[in-house]
């Protein structure tokens, strides 16, 4: 063996041996090299001696092409100042984190193992002088390709944008796909992101695991996504669309024509992978110079079905069998068994047993084809990793149901070993494929709304009758920070809220759902709920655009039972006296109407409304907002309704205090004393100990100082907490202040008050407590 000693104008010697293939050494070159070949970020002399920090020696491609493909995006990630977990996440999205090649025909032309178009080729052979064959085929150099690029796109779009995993990449992500239609190219960013926020569990077409832990992205609240177009001739009944799907989104109709037999010959469903991502596809069929289309695409995240040609017309997907078939393409690469989610497969299991029933479809593999089997075919998909025992137990499943879908696939022979949950944990709408064949409970007969035949989400078409409506707030409405929603759910048992590209919180099991979300800049936001399966599939969703006022000031809002049926509402403008003309109760979205005015508009100076509703509201949420004169929005505040919390003590009240009086007590000692206030965290603070309640007692006093006179401040901690009075108990509800060892306040009117003395669990013990009024 001999060796050649490269001695580059660094003071860097690289050797190559004969045994070394010329291309590789190269590569060794260009990573040592740094200055003149990476050009986004620009290496100094000192650091150009190893891609991945901390190395004593310089990297080879070997080295580097050895890493596991978590490791690999952590190191590149880290040389070019790009998050290693976004470089997994638009793998994920691009190529189902696998090799793919452009001339597939089934999605926008992209190569590599981060699907890079031509363009994005060319522009990253000129940033690291890498070959564009390499880029093309070789892991690691896709990888270095693709945080080059993004490097050099966040230099442009968003310089603020770092190694951490933040909103700031959004342009970045947003610009990457050039679809050329916005629309798409932030419908590929929100996957992007949503892998980021969801967290994601799954493995590498050559089997390394890949593991995402969720970001919290709070500054996605913002963005605002545009919808897509549509069309109506694709829905027009069940003869020419499946009422499961999503949308119509539209190919190009240069992409598809009729079928020279009619609707009537269709007798055969072939199935695809994109080889790219669902949005690539979407745009590649809207792309009146492919030549290319099916009826239906598929996400892998969450099942998502958009319907672009209708089913009585002929779809360009499978050749010679396209006259008589139906085409299903499933975002994913068919080298790569992480592909079959369990939420891609029982939707296209649904969709499949819906097409199977109206056209009266067989369900075998007769009828039933992958695209690599069309006569004359040179495709692959869907590719080794297809569970077709699987696939066709479930369409059976789905179409016929009864208690033999809990056992549907659970013998398929055709099955591999597949990976884990492409979801950690984080919710449903990762999902997974189904374990050794097996349906994943995909297609159980539970029902919890995902089951096939279960009748809270409609039998075989299923999707199309589970649904999720708003009640609060409405499409139009008028709303302060931070937003209040609820949403209530028939069917399926999860719900998602979304604010914009922003996921709020974990999957919600509650029905109603609640959640709130704080927008940071004002004008008409959009909101979005989505319903979930149990396995992840998208069953429905339901969006309204809200518009958000900057408010002036604070308010809250105190419901009381007074009655089975019989409720009062009462409103505190704390800060907004003197500015607030009236004040609007709303109850799931509807104003209510008070029982002695008749309006909706109440007035001060206590803003009270009484309402008798005609079935139990418990549970509900209330919502009021109170308005100047020129009906503007000044505040808002919300309460759940609880009648056993309204008329229920919540803290002891053991006596009384008036002006100039000192009184003593024991927290800790106190047989009256209760931990009973940090059950409810609409209180703010850190309520964790035993307390005990005063009556306060300062006649017409103007101001009023309260102080706790302890002689260890720091050794036995408690809270004051100034709540509103009420039938002789202090409620959670009617907070009013709170101070830590003092608290001053201005009295209101005839409104009289309770001051809670709350000890910290472990710092509870006596106090004296003092009241001055001036």
């Amino acid at each position: 063996m001999t060796a050649l000693s490269l001695q580059i104008p660094l003071g860097i010697t690289v050797f190559v041996t004969n045994q070394t293939p010329w291309r590789l050494s190269f590569f060794a070159i260009v990573l040592v090299l740094g200055v003149s070949c990476f050009s986004s970020p620009q290496l100094q002399p000192d650091s150009a001696a190893s891609l991945i920090p901390g190395a004593d020696v310089p990297i080879s491609y070997a080295d580097l092409d050895a890493l596991p493909v978590q490791e690999l995006a952590a190191q590149v990630g880290s040389y070019y100042g790009v998050p290693g977990d976004l470089l997994l996440a638009l793998s994920w999205v691009s190529t189902s984190l696998s090799p793919v090649h452009g001339d597939h025909g089934e999605c926008s032309p992209t190569s590599g193992w981060l699907g890079l178009s031509p363009a994005q080729i060319t522009q990253a052979v000129s940033l690291t002088g890498l070959e564009a064959e390499l880029i093309e085929d070789e892991l690691a150099a896709a990888f270095v390709a693709s945080a080059a690029l993004l490097a050099n796109n966040r230099a442009q779009l968003a310089p603020d944008a770092g190694v951490e995993v933040d909103a700031r990449w959004w342009p970045v992500i947003e610009h990457w796909p050039g679809f050329g239609e916005r629309w798409l190219d932030q419908e590929f960013a929100l996957a992007v992101f949503e892998v980021l926020q969801r967290g994601l569990v799954t493995r590498a077409a050559n089997g390394d695991p890949v593991d995402i832990l969720g970001h919290q992205l709070p500054g996605l609240v913002d963005v605002e996504l545009l919808s897509p177009p549509s069309d109506s001739v694709g829905r027009d009944g069940a003869a020419h669309g499946y009422d499961g799907a999503s949308r119509f989104v539209p190919a190009s109709p240069a992409n598809y024509s009729n079928r020279p037999a009619g609707i009537s010959s269709i007798d055969q469903v072939v199935v695809h992978t994109t080889q790219g991502s669902y949005e690539g596809a979407i745009s590649w069929f809207r792309n009146p110079g492919s030549e290319v289309s099916a009826h239906y695409v598929i996400r892998k995240s969450d099942g998502q079905v958009t319907q672009m040609v209708s089913d009585h017309q002929r779809a360009w997907h499978a050749g010679p069998v396209n006259d008589r078939s139906i085409g299903i393409e499933h975002e994913g690469a068919a080298a790569n068994a992480s592909t079959w989610t369990a939420p891609l497969l029982e939707s296209s299991a649904r969709l499949s047993a819906w097409l199977s029933e109206t056209y009266d479809i067989p369900i075998d593999r007769s009828h039933f084809i992958g695209h690599s089997e069309v006569p004359g075919s040179n495709k692959s998909d869907p590719g080794p990793h297809f569970p077709w025992s699987t696939y066709l137990e479930m369409v059976t499943c789905f179409r016929y149901g009864g208690s033999s879908c809990a056992e549907a696939g659970t013998s398929d022979s055709d099955s591999v070993e597949e990976p884990p949950s492409t979801a950690s944990g984080s919710g449903p709408a990762g999902g997974s494929g189904p374990s050794g064949g097996s349906c994943g409970g995909s297609c159980s007969g539970s029902s919890s709304g995902d089951s096939g035949g279960s009748p809270d989400d409609g039998g075989t078409s299923g999707i199309g009758s589970a649904s999720v409506r708003f009640v609060e707030p409405r499409t139009g409405d008028e709303v302060s920070n931070p937003v209040v929603m609820r949403a209530e759910r028939n069917g399926g048992p999860w719900v998602e809220f979304w604010a914009g590209a922003f996921r709020i919180g974990s999957p919600i099991a509650e029905n109603p759902a609640h959640a709130n979300v704080e927008f940071f800049l004002t004008g008409d936001r959009t909101l979005t709920a989505r319903l979930y399966s149990n396995s992840g599939v998208l069953l429905d969703t339901d969006t309204v655009v809200a518009t958000v006022r900057r408010t002036r000031g604070e308010m809250a809002v105190w419901p009381s039972a007074v009655g089975a049926l019989d409720w009062a509402f009462e409103a505190d403008v704390i800060d907004l006296v003197g500015e607030v003309e009236y004040v609007t109760f709303s109850v799931n979205g509807e104003l209510l109407v008070d029982e002695e005015s008749g309006s909706e508009r109440v007035i001060g100076p206590d803003f009270r409304l009484l309402h008798r509703f005609a079935s139990d509201p418990n549970g509900s949420i209330v919502v009021a907002r109170a308005f100047d004169s020129s009906d503007e929005l000044l505040g808002n505040d919300s309460a759940i309704l609880d009648a056993d919390a309204s008329s229920t003590p919540h803290c002891a009240v053991v006596g009384s205090l008036r002006c100039g009086e000192v009184i003593s007590g024991d927290t800790e000692r106190a047989t009256e004393a209760e931990n009973r206030l940090d059950a409810y965290p609409e209180i703010p603070g850190n309520f964790s100990g035993p307390e005990l309640g005063y009556h306060l007692d300062f006649g017409a006093a103007s101001s009023v100082e309260l102080t706790l006179v302890d002689a260890r401040p720091f050794e036995i901690n408690h809270d004051l907490i100034l709540l509103d009075a009420g039938s002789g108990f202090c409620f959670a509800d009617a907070f009013v202040d709170r101070g830590f060892n003092n608290l001053e306040f201005e009295p209101e009117g005839s409104r009289s008050y309770i001051l809670v003395v709350d000890g910290y669990a472990g710092d509870a013990g006596p106090f004296e407590l003092a009241m001055d009024c001036h």
